[in-house]
C-alpha cells in the first residue's frame, strides 16, 4: 500500500490536518481509501517569573518560561501587547504561539510606586492677614503634593497650631509626611523681641501697658514698630517742600490702623482734620500735601490702632 499525506509520501511531523490517500500497489489487487489525519498540538505549560516590580520610568515586561523550554509566548497586559511603564496592576494573559504546542495562563503584573520623600519648608511663620500655605519640596523634584491643614485643603490664615499632612499624588511615586505648622501672633513675636523672658511673664508686656510712660501703650507701639521701653522711640515724620508744595511724609512699618493729619493756626487753637489715611498693605510711607494758605500753620499726626483682639 502506498500512503500519501497531502500528496506527499513523507509522514507528517507537525501538528495539523492532513488529507490521507492509501492505494494498493499489488498487480493482482486493486483498491484505495481516503481519510484525514489530525495531529493535535502537544500540551505545554507557562510559568511567570516575579510578578511584582517597582516603577523606574521605563517599560517593564514580565518574564515567562515554558515547558518544554524555549517556546514562543505572547503576553497581553490588560488586553494589550504594549509593555506597561506606569505603576499599577495589570491583568496578564500569556499564550503559547508555537503551532505544535498549546497552553496558556493568567496572572497579575504589579508595578509598585517608587519610594519618594517630602520635605517641609519653614514650619513657623507670623500672621499677616492672608492665607499662608506651607511650602514643600520632593525627591525626585517637582512631584505634585496634596497638603491638608487639620484635615482641610485650605491654607490657614489665623494664628494657631495646625497639624499638617502631605501626600504625593503622582501615581508612580509614594510618600507621606506629617508635621505641625505654627502661625504666630505678631504681637507675641514683637513682645518677645522687646521684652526679657521675665518681663513676658509680667504685666509690663501686656498690650495695654505703657512701660516707657510715653502715652502710647504696647499695642500702639507694636503697630508703629516702636521700642516699648524707650520713650524717645517715636513715629518718624518729615516735612519737605517740592515745587512750591509742602509734603508731609509719614513713615511706618505696620499694615493696620489709621493716620489722621490735623492742622491748626495756633498750638492752643482748634485742630481740624485735614486727611485720614487708611494704611495700605506693603506701603512704606504716606505722602500728604499740606495747606500753605496761611502765614503759619501747625500740623500733627494722630494714629488709631486697630482694636485689641
Amino acid at each position: 500500500v502506498q500512503v500519501t499525506y497531502n500528496g506527499s509520501s513523507s509522514a507528517p511531523v507537525n501538528a495539523g490536518s492532513y488529507e490521507v490517500e492509501a492505494v494498493i500497489t499489488d498487480n493482482n489487487y486493486q483498491g484505495s481509501a481516503q481519510g484525514t489525519l489530525v495531529i493535535t498540538p502537544a500540551s505545554a505549560s507557562i510559568s511567570f517569573g516575579a510578578l511584582t516590580t517597582t516603577f523606574n520610568g521605563a517599560p517593564q515586561p514580565v518574564t515567562a518560561t515554558t515547558s518544554p523550554e524555549g517556546l514562543p509566548v505572547q503576553i497581553l497586559y490588560n488586553g494589550s501587547p504594549t509593555v506597561p511603564t506606569n505603576a499599577g496592576t495589570y491583568v496578564l494573559q500569556a499564550t503559547i504561539t508555537d503551532s505544535n504546542y498549546q497552553g496558556s495562563t493568567q496572572g497579575n503584573w504589579v508595578i509598585q510606586a517608587a519610594p519618594a520623600s517630602i520635605t517641609f519648608g519653614p514650619l513657623e511663620t507670623t500672621f499677616n492677614g492672608s492665607p499662608q500655605p506651607l511650602s514643600v519640596t520632593t525627591n525626585p523634584e517637582g512631584l505634585p503634593v496634596e497638603i491638608r491643614y487639620n484635615g482641610s485643603l485650605t491654607a490657614p490664615t489665623f494664628p494657631g497650631s495646625y497639624p499638617v499632612s502631605a501626600i504625593i499624588t503622582d501615581e508612580n511615586y509614594a510618600a507621606e509626611a506629617e508635621a505641625t505648622y505654627l502661625i504666630r501672633d505678631p504681637y507675641q513675636v514683637w513682645a518677645e523681641n522687646n521684652f526679657t523672658a521675665t518681663q513676658l511673664n509680667e504685666g509690663i508686656s501686656d498690650p495695654t501697658a505703657d512701660p516707657d510712660g510715653d502715652g502710647m501703650n504696647n499695642w500702639v507701639e507694636h503697630h508703629l514698630g516702636l521700642e516699648p521701653q524707650n520713650p524717645d522711640s517715636r513715629l518718624k515724620n518729615q516735612i519737605t517742600r517740592e515745587n512750591g508744595v509742602v509734603k508731609l511724609s509719614i513713615n511706618r512699618v505696620v499694615t493696620e490702623g489709621t493716620f489722621t493729619v490735623q492742622v491748626s493756626d495756633t498750638l492752643e487753637g482748634e485742630w481740624v482734620d485735614w486727611a485720614t489715611l487708611l494704611i495700605e498693605e506693603n506701603a512704606q510711607d504716606h505722602l500728604v500735601d499740606l495747606p500753605i494758605d496761611r502765614p503759619r500753620r501747625f500740623y500733627r499726626v494722630l494714629y488709631q490702632a486697630p482694636p485689641l483682639p
